[in-house]
């Protein structure tokens, strides 16, 4: 059994990891209950995609200008809808939804080729499957890992990274391995709360948080050597990390209950070390998602979904959602 000091340090953990969570269904079921059928007629009629004629002018496969993104419904059985957006036209459609599955998608592990690598809870909030998730309506899917348990996970490749605890010893693992659940390696343990993995370039980025909730970024090898420091909080909380093109975006808010409107986006530059807040309105700011070359940015916003340049540029309001997923070519 857990000690006192484990039980505080757990608990912390998962306040920290649930709260974004919970703050964007009661945003999400508040939004639906007022306008979720009107609007969802007005928008299937008037935001199909151009099949004519008259296309938008092609970007380079550089620009990543179409965005998948999240809507959560809440109605008898919460129903995640999956939508890809192109950024440019502000078209979008439906891509995909559990709304007749028997899962629930809950954790958006990252995107492979154009798929969707989710985790879906079979037993638990922590245990389950994780899921292929085709995007170009088809609905279709694979299981590629059973039984899998986790707190947070991450896939970049052929490589997934995540973190477990240990409810006997009390410890939290950081894991490399394939999806295929081979050459499977802890790289790194500790007895306070670590969660966010990223896969960058060779290294893990994940965050680490001391017993007052107080963050510090992370970076370790794949094999487990040269932890370092990346960055650290003062008296800050911070979340939901994403990476693309040396670049981290993440939330961060005072560490302490009850300061959820004070939830900023950021993103720091790996090359410099130089930090940059995208947003400064004292809004719950939520999910912050890089593109792969690291130019372009979306998050959640009081039910919307935002997308615009990783410098904090060019900013604009798209569809109601409560989370960006990523950018497609």
């Amino acid at each position: 059994m857990m000690n006192t000091k484990k039980k505080k340090f757990f608990g912390t953990f998962i306040i920290v990891i649930l709260l974004g969570g919970l703050y964007m269904l009661v945003r999400s079921s508040n939004i639906i209950n007022k306008n979720q059928i009107n609007q969802n007629s007005n928008q299937n009629s008037s935001l199909t995609e151009n099949s004519n004629s008259n296309e938008a002018p092609q970007e380079t496969k550089e620009s990543y200008n179409k965005l998948l993104y999240r809507l959560t419904i809440a109605s008898k059985k919460t129903v995640n809808e999956i939508y890809l957006v192109d950024l440019i036209t502000s078209s979008k459609k439906l891509v995909f939804t559990d709304a007749d599955e028997e899962f629930s998608m809950q954790f958006f592990g990252g995107i492979k080729g154009s798929d969707l690598i989710v985790f879906a809870p079979i037993l638990n909030e922590t245990t389950g499957s994780i899921r292929e998730l085709k995007t170009d309506g088809s609905g279709g899917k694979k299981d590629l890992l059973e039984n899998f348990s986790a707190t947070a996970f991450n896939v970049s490749g052929d490589r997934i990274a995540f973190v477990s605890y240990n409810n006997i010893e009390g410890k939290f693992s950081l894991w490399l391995s394939g999806l295929d659940d081979k050459n499977k390696k802890n790289i790194y343990e500790s007895e306070t709360p670590i969660s966010d993995p990223k896969i960058m370039d060779g290294t893990i980025a994940f965050v680490s948080l001391d017993s007052n909730a107080n963050a510090t970024i992370m970076q370790i090898d794949f094999d487990g050597n040269n932890k370092k420091e990346i960055l650290k909080g003062n008296s800050e909380t911070i979340f939901s990390l994403s990476y693309g093109g040396n670049k981290l975006a993440y939330i961060k808010t005072p560490s302490g209950g009850g300061k959820e409107n004070l939830a900023e986006v950021y993103v720091l530059n790996l090359s410099d070390k130089k930090e940059k807040p995208i947003t400064s309105d004292k809004e719950a700011d939520q999910n912050p998602v890089l593109s792969p070359d690291g130019n372009h940015i979306a998050f959640a916003k009081k039910g919307k979904i935002w997308s615009g340049k990783s410098d904090g540029s060019d900013i604009k309001q798209y569809f109601d959602g409560i989370q960006p997923i990523g950018f497609i070519n």
